[in-house]
């Protein structure tokens, strides 16, 4: 029997076919049907779209975590509505539910203790918010944020071959949300402090561990030697 959810997909197909192969009928309500393994979904959803509240529900079901929010936030936005029937594993529900989330304005804190699973729904423009309620993660744990779209982390970048300021623009560049993300240079201790949407923090890494790596001797002599010319 398959269980209906509401979801987040609007439709304006044919008919699609179930996981046993028998055609599924344009539905009146939102249904999430699963795969024969039950490791995969396919999404439906009719056509007039879902407001966020009704989004946010199915994230919760489908998910098990909880969300709070205030009703004036969402006066005002439209439906989400998209085309096409996309097929989702079982693991990466969390990670699309976010990606839209965060197409619509808003971000996820976590509120109350972690096996709470519960979050607050912020919109970008509670920018201090975002950013003062953002936990610290270690850098060694950095790529796995790269599926968390809709949460904000902080985290630190302590360089060892290269200047702050020199990689000061090529960091400020992955930045895409100004209200939301910040970064600061910390010159005495030669780092970098980075409070950003996972996937940001997963992309400066990246870029940092790139760049962050011994000259060759002899640049390293030319760069001493013009010190010294210049009397520093």
């Amino acid at each position: 029997m398959v269980r209906t959810l509401v979801v987040l997909l609007c439709l304006g197909l044919p008919a699609a076919a179930q996981p046993d192969g028998k055609p599924v009928k344009k539905p009146t309500a939102p249904v999430l049907l699963p795969s024969t393994d039950g490791e995969s979904f396919q999404i439906m959803a009719p056509a007039d779209g879902l407001s966020l509240e009704d989004f946010l529900g199915v994230w919760s079901e489908a998910t098990g975590q909880r969300f709070s929010w205030r009703h004036q936030e969402f006066r005002g936005r439209g439906n989400v509505i998209f085309s096409g029937l996309v097929p989702v594993r079982k693991e990466e529900l969390d990670f699309l539910f976010q990606g839209i989330l965060v197409t619509q304005g808003f971000a996820l804190i976590p509120t109350g203790p972690p096996s709470s699973q519960l979050y607050k729904v912020e919109s970008f423009e509670s920018s201090r918010i975002l950013k003062q309620r953002a936990p610290f993660v270690s850098r060694d744990k950095i790529q796995s944020l790269k599926e968390q779209p809709a949460r904000v982390y902080m985290t630190s970048f302590a360089l060892d071959q290269v200047d702050v300021q020199s990689v000061r623009s090529a960091v400020q560049q992955l930045v895409t949300n100004r209200a939301a993300e910040h970064i600061a240079e910390i010159r005495d201790s030669n780092t970098i402090v980075a409070v950003a949407f996972g996937p940001t923090l997963a992309a400066i890494d990246d870029l940092l561990k790139s760049v962050d790596r011994a000259l060759p001797k002899k640049i390293q002599a030319d760069r001493e030697a013009e010190k010294k010319r210049r009397g520093k």
